[in-house]
């Protein structure tokens, strides 16, 4: 392999990290009384 190859593997790493911490993140945003309209606020942001 060469460097290019393995810094665009590296690279999809980490935009995977970041989606990832994002996906989290929106997950955290809901409300207390409803516990699944944070998961269904963040699948809606993805699909």
């Amino acid at each position: 392999m060469n460097w290019l190859n393995e810094w665009h593997a590296i690279s999809g790493r980490i935009e995977g990290l970041i989606s990832a911490g994002g996906f989290f993140i929106s997950t955290l945003n809901h409300n207390s009384s409803d516990s699944y309209s944070g998961v269904y606020q963040a699948s809606c942001r993805i699909f």
